[in-house]
């Protein structure tokens, strides 16, 4: 049974059983819960993440390798990010989507309201935006909302460092491409415990955005007529110095520092 016709989706969720450093019979596992998920008609299988690796989030969290060698390994065109300490609700990628096709942008943005954190965190939060905004010279609101929806071949087109995560609509802004925000929802933390705090991650926060603010002063567009870019550039995107990308042209970017 199918219901594709009517515009849905048949979802279901496994959670395998895991053996830690095993990623290959982990795999089998997962195969045949796929296999079973398929037989009933399920389109669309939620499974837990790192069910693999058996790691920790503590292990992988928003390690740059990860996040590269996923998106680099992902299936489709199409990626969404989010927090793996459930405050952020799946739920709203839905609303991203449509957000992202009304828009007709390349990057859709989560702005969280009514934040499910305390006054100190979320005052943090703001003096920390302000001062990300001012340096950088970008405009984003709520950087440290992990949930988005982008391309696979902008992510991996976009400058690459430990600590990217708390710039990547800038970075993809400076390729190109054109990022809208839109709000969604934020609930309580029921497990864990944050390893984030103002005082371990201040230093290491302003020197990437040390660095971000000169990889954007020096960064250079460049366009070849007559060939076409594998990185899709919406012509017009926000912050977009230099040539524009549009059919019929090759744009490109690169680390090139000087004067422009």
């Amino acid at each position: 049974m199918t219901t594709a016709p009517f515009g849905f989706l048949r979802v279901g969720a496994a959670c395998p059983p895991v053996r830690v450093a095993d990623p290959e019979r982990n795999a089998e596992v997962t195969l045949e819960f796929l296999a079973r998920a398929r037989a009933r008609g399920v389109q669309v299988l939620v499974l837990p993440e790192l069910g693999l690796t058996g790691y920790t989030c503590g292990d992988l969290f928003f390690s740059l390798s990860t996040l590269v060698a996923g998106a680099e390994r992902a299936l489709g065109r199409w990626l969404v990010t989010l927090d793996a300490d459930g405050q952020n609700d799946p739920a709203d990628i839905a609303a991203l989507w449509r957000a992202l096709g009304e828009a007709a942008a390349d990057v859709v943005q989560g702005v969280r309201v009514r934040r499910a954190d305390g006054w100190l965190r979320r005052a943090s939060s703001r003096v920390a935006n302000s001062v990300r905004d001012r340096l950088s010279g970008d405009r984003v609101t709520d950087v440290g909302c992990s949930l988005r929806i982008m391309p696979r071949d902008l992510f991996l087109a976009a400058p690459r460092f430990e600590g990217m995560h708390r710039f990547l609509p800038t970075l993809l802004r400076m390729i190109g491409a054109t990022v809208v925000e839109r709000p969604v929802g934020h609930r309580p933390r029921r497990a864990g415990r944050t390893k984030y705090t103002i005082r371990n991650r201040i230093w290491k926060a302003l020197a990437d955005l040390l660095m971000v603010r000169r990889l954007r002063r020096g960064w250079v567009r460049y366009g070849v007529l007559g060939e076409e870019s594998g990185v899709p550039i919406r012509q017009g995107g926000t912050d977009a110095p230099g040539v524009e990308g549009r059919r019929g042209h090759r744009t490109g970017s690169g680390e090139i520092f000087g004067e422009q």
